[in-house]
């Protein structure tokens, strides 16, 4: 019988080749790695990432509301107030009227269902209006 007999020279030969091998699957793998990450990079958003982002567009909604009413004032100006004292109905301006017009503290407390400090107030206020 034959033995078969292998050489230093041809066990360098095969292990060359293995490694060629192994490295030719290694570059082919990285390959596909990064043609994967390139595609998952492009892909669009999951629906977590929708939700996601529709939280934050109403976060960012009530921010600006917060915003809104801490820089608005926090109370009427005084040109408010005294838009509100003008108003037709309003006793305030009945009682400017009547004040004008002579009437006592206690009459225009009594007509007008505002408080006798007030009506002596009014009449101060307007005493000289009338002239």
């Amino acid at each position: 019988m034959d033995a078969i007999v292998v050489t230093w020279r041809e066990l360098l030969v095969v292990g060359a080749i293995v490694i060629g091998i192994y490295v030719a699957e290694w570059f082919a793998f990285m390959r596909a790695s990064r043609r994967a990450r390139e595609k998952r990079e492009t892909i669009m958003p999951s629906p977590a990432m929708h939700e996601l982002l529709g939280r934050l567009e109403l976060l960012e909604a009530e921010i600006q509301a917060l915003r809104q009413r801490v820089d608005a004032p926090k109370q009427p100006t005084a040109a408010a107030k005294g838009a509100e004292l003008d108003k037709p109905g309003s006793p305030y301006s009945q009682a400017v009227e009547l004040a004008k017009q002579g009437l006592d503290a206690a009459t225009l407390a009594a007509h007008c269902g505002i408080s006798r400090g007030e009506a002596e107030l009014i009449i101060a206020l307007h005493r000289f209006d009338s002239v």
